[in-house]
């Protein structure tokens, strides 16, 4: 999971499932507050995080620690925001060419972006999902609230990317323009 915040989703992950999740999280006050404020300790506690390592909080820029490590994961999330905007350098060509080459075969990476689909100001998420189509064979956008289902009013959408052939439900019927910017670093 790319972005921790206040743990919420891995504390539910953890307390839910069997698996492993890695966390990384840029702001070390981040997993500090948690710990303090959300309950992150008590899930250390109750579940013996410390000892069986089914969460690994690792505090570092998230496209530095994939950079450095040769693991590979089944699914990707990215949760990361600058305010309520996504952080532009896990949106681009070469982050996603990054994420996917830390995939297992048939992985998915999941992206939560904040904006709107169709429309006036939706340049940002029409580009982001042009950059993904341009690295995964599938990439799907789900609305989070059925108030958002037209994909027209500004809300929490989340971008799925794999090379599966895989029909979500409740997924919008998004077709992006030859025209739409493709993000890059540069």
């Amino acid at each position: 999971m790319i972005g921790g915040a206040a743990y919420q989703y891995p504390k539910y992950f953890i307390s839910h499932h069997e698996g492993t999740m890695d966390v990384v999280e840029i702001d070390p006050a981040a997993e500090r507050i948690a710990r303090e404020w959300f309950f992150l300790d008590d899930l250390y506690e109750d579940f013996q995080l410390n000892e069986n390592k089914r969460l690994n909080c690792i505090t570092t820029d998230a496209r530095d620690f994939l950079a450095g490590t040769d693991q590979k994961y089944d699914v990707i999330f990215n949760d990361a925001f600058s305010g309520s905007s996504p952080v532009m350098k896990l949106a681009t060509m070469e982050a996603a060419e990054l994420i996917k080459a830390h995939l297992n075969e048939d992985g998915i990476y999941m992206s939560n972006a904040i904006g709107i689909v169709f429309g006036e100001g939706s340049d940002f998420l029409k580009s982001m999902i042009a950059t993904t189509q341009k690295v995964f064979r599938n990439v799907y956008v789900m609305f989070t609230n059925p108030e958002d289902r037209d994909g027209t009013t500004r809300g929490n959408y989340m971008v799925m990317a794999t090379d599966q052939d895989i029909e979500p439900a409740d997924r919008l019927n998004c077709h992006v323009s030859r025209f739409d910017k493709i993000l890059r670093d540069e």
